[in-house]
């Protein structure tokens, strides 16, 4: 570097560092008769609004809404976190505090109502502010910080304060704005792709669009051991010297977009504890199956309608899933003890079998085992590829079949002439 270059760059940092750089502020919105030490203590009485805030954009490191959401009206929510977030700076933070209406319903059913149940559910409707118009439970609210773009949603402790959090029925989250606004790359992601010699090129398409669009990694390997490509393509993510957050795993049969991988992106980035992520994507054939499993407490599969009965969620849990693009996170992954995949026959010592254990599902039984956590996104929704055949059919027109039908029942009865 020439001294002239010096001289420049020196000069550049000095003008940064004379740049003044403003004060956050720390705002609690419906203070009432509670202030918080610490805190700006606004309330509609002494003329602060609690939406929309007049506040400039970014101007807040920290906003705390204690029994403040409930009162806006259910359609009205949404706009208001937005609102908060808008006020946030990057990396700001949000602290809420709302009745927890599960934790009230339980209460009621048990005969164990807390005394201002009524108060809680309804609002003490003791002047015209005083009314609820909206209920919460932590499902709901998690999901709605998560849909406005919060990370690092958890719950925080409020034992030792003196308002309404303090209240055994108060449920109590957090999230911050993301110190990097408005996902729009996942350069810390890394996809690996364990492909045949010869295989449909659409899947291609798709990964090369994503690596334009999101900034992603890729890395694959050709063999024709499946699960020995792809724990070989996994140690190596796992030790890049390129500090990746997030290995995807993707398979070529799988179609998908930009938008679904930074989806996906996101979700992990809102929940820090999912350790894996994967879509929703259907098993080949005419079976209406999702490629997950789900079982309870005493290892009985529970039917696949619990994906429709959490549709509305952001995560759902589940056992196991499919690798066609599924979000790992690394730092879990460097913890996972190998062998990774170690696919075993069925009780013949065969592979016919439906007791066999094949390499992908191994993997994530020996995942959970640890105690790790995975979840597929039930609004994510991916492709999958398989042959399907086109026949003739006597009244001119057309029949579909999928490919492993063929396979097993041959041509169907009605179309032979």
């Amino acid at each position: 570097m020439g001294e002239e270059t010096k001289n420049m760059t020196c000069e550049v940092v000095q003008q940064q560092a004379e740049v003044a750089i403003p004060e956050l502020r720390k705002i609690n919105i419906g203070a009432g008769e509670n202030p918080v030490s610490g805190y700006e203590n606004w309330d509609r009485k002494t003329g602060q609004e609690a939406f929309p805030l007049d506040t400039p954009d970014g101007s807040c490191a920290e906003i705390r809404a204690s029994h403040i959401l409930e009162h806006f009206h259910r359609l009205q929510v949404k706009d208001v976190l937005l609102d908060w977030r808008r006020a946030l700076a990057p990396g700001g933070l949000l602290k809420i505090s709302v009745p927890d209406f599960g934790k009230l319903a339980n209460a009621y059913v048990s005969g164990k109502a807390p005394e201002l149940f009524t108060d809680f559910v309804m609002g003490s409707h003791s002047d015209a502010d005083d009314v609820h118009h909206s209920l919460f439970d932590q499902t709901r609210l998690v999901n709605l910080l998560a849909e406005c773009d919060f990370t690092h949603i958890t719950r925080w402790d409020a034992s030792q304060e003196l308002d309404c959090s303090r209240y055994p029925i108060s449920l109590n989250i957090m999230a911050r704005k993301p110190a990097t606004d408005g996902i729009k790359t996942a350069k810390d992601c890394i996809m690996v792709l364990a492909g045949a010699r010869f295989g449909p090129a659409m899947h291609h398409k798709c990964t090369y669009e994503a690596i334009l669009i999101t900034g992603i990694s890729y890395a694959t390997e050709i063999s024709c051991f499946w699960h020995e490509s792809m724990c070989g393509l996994l140690e190596r993510a796992c030790t890049s010297q390129n500090n990746f957050k997030y290995v995807i795993t993707g398979d070529y049969d799988s179609i998908y977009s930009p938008t679904d991988i930074l989806e996906m992106y996101r979700i992990m980035e809102a929940f820090p504890d999912l350790d894996a992520l994967a879509p929703i994507q259907m098993k080949r054939g005419l079976q209406n199956i999702p490629l997950l499993s789900i079982r309870n407490a005493a290892g009985q599969a529970i039917p696949n309608d619990v994906l429709q009965r959490n549709r509305n969620n952001i995560v759902a849990q589940v056992d196991t899933a499919h690798f066609g693009l599924t979000f790992i996170r690394l730092d879990t992954l460097r913890k996972f003890p190998k062998p990774w995949m170690d696919p075993k026959p069925d009780s013949t010592g065969g592979y016919s079998g439906d007791d066999k254990v094949c390499a992908d599902i191994d993997f994530w039984l020996k995942w959970k085992k640890c105690g790790f956590s995975l979840a597929v996104a039930p609004h994510v929704v991916i492709g999958h590829m398989e042959e399907v055949l086109k026949w003739p059919g006597p009244d001119g027109n057309v029949f579909y079949q999928a490919f492993q039908d063929y396979l097993n029942n041959g041509t169907p009865a009605h179309l032979q002439r």
